[in-house]
């Protein structure tokens, strides 16, 4: 209540149990920091006066006592809800800020053309090690195992993202980490540089019975 709004750069005053203030130039929002899978999130629980200090110190106190009791509380639900569609707009929107255009390039088309037919309307929350286990294979199957490594990568960086900011507790690509993608091999015939050699096997063709010929 005392606190006065910012002049110049944000700045927060700390509470307890994690509970902070983040004083702007325009308003005085309630956050949580807690930590989920050993990463530190921040979660918005509102602006004050509408909620006051009284009201997030309860709403901390809920929220702690449901995560010490195993359980995602309502707050990280909702943000779990989210398809994997609505997740990766908002992460894209990010990354192509902090990569070079052809890796953003890369990240969008491999997105709008292995991923998110398969997985992109499923709630983060759904998808399982398995899900991912099988877009991976195909794509091995169909000898893409560059474009496999490339989905994989950009899968673990979708959830990573969402463990950061929906409360998302796993990411369902770890199991994938340690398998190695093997690309075919590709068998080159030998190269024919001299013409003589070259005029000597059109010949040699010529004169095959066609029936041989396949």
């Amino acid at each position: 209540k005392k606190a006065k709004l910012a002049s110049n750069s944000p700045y927060k005053l700390y509470d307890q149990y994690g509970l902070y203030v983040l004083v702007s130039k325009k308003s005085k929002r309630f956050y949580l920091r807690i930590t989920v899978n050993g990463k530190q999130k921040d979660v918005g629980l509102g602006q004050y006066p509408f909620l006051s200090l009284k009201g997030a110190r309860i709403k901390v106190f809920a929220i702690r006592s449901e995560l010490e009791n195993g359980k995602v509380p309502p707050i990280l639900q909702k943000k779990q809800n989210k398809t994997l569609n609505e997740v990766f707009d908002e992460f894209f929107a990010q990354r192509e800020r902090t990569v070079a255009k052809h890796t953003a390039k890369m990240i969008f088309l491999q997105w709008k053309n292995h991923i998110k037919p398969i997985l992109g309307n499923s709630k983060i929350s759904n998808i399982s090690p398995q899900d991912i286990y099988l877009l991976i294979s195909n794509l091995q199957n169909e000898d893409k195992a560059a474009t496999a490594c490339q989905v994989r990568q950009i899968l673990t960086q979708i959830f990573h993202y969402s463990i950061l900011n929906y409360g998302l507790t796993h990411n369902p690509t770890a199991p994938m980490q340690g398998v190695k993608l093997i690309k075919k091999k590709v068998k080159h015939h030998k190269f024919i540089s001299d013409k003589n050699s070259f005029s000597s096997l059109l010949l040699s063709i010529e004169k095959m019975p066609k029936s041989s010929i396949s």
